[in-house]
């Protein structure tokens, strides 16, 4: 939205609606925190190539990867090579009556739209 806001902000009248984040609407529907404790979060482009994308994943306690479309491939490779598939989950339309939640292993790379979102949680947290 941001990019057609900023290209015709200066031609016509525009405001700005605060709204739900997708990254906070994918994690809503998911019914669980993205973050225990003092885990951090970062929330990442699958558009980032895969070196910095595997730096940055490696770097924090959760995250959520967002402009999947053609990256998915990617994206999944980096996730398996830091072995963080088992907890990978793959969210298509949050908060839509067509919404899709299924572990990222489950998903066919040939149909992911652009907007999906990959969530990484946290490690649960034990209560210790």
């Amino acid at each position: 939205f941001m990019y057609i806001h900023d290209r015709l902000a200066g031609r016509y009248e525009t405001q700005v609606v605060p709204g739900v984040c997708s990254v906070l609407g994918a994690s809503a529907v998911l019914g669980a925190p993205l973050v225990y404790r003092n885990q951090t979060l970062s929330i990442l482009s699958g558009v980032m190539d895969a070196e910095e994308l595997k730096h940055r994943l490696a770097d924090t306690g959760a995250a959520a990867i967002m402009k999947l479309g053609k990256n998915l491939d990617k994206v999944r490779a980096v996730l398996g090579d830091l072995g963080l598939m088992d907890r990978a989950l793959y969210v298509e339309r949050a908060t839509m009556s067509n919404q899709r939640i299924v572990p990222l292993a489950e998903v066919d790379g040939d149909d992911c739209p652009y907007f999906s979102i990959i969530l990484v949680p946290g490690q649960k947290w034990n209560g210790a």
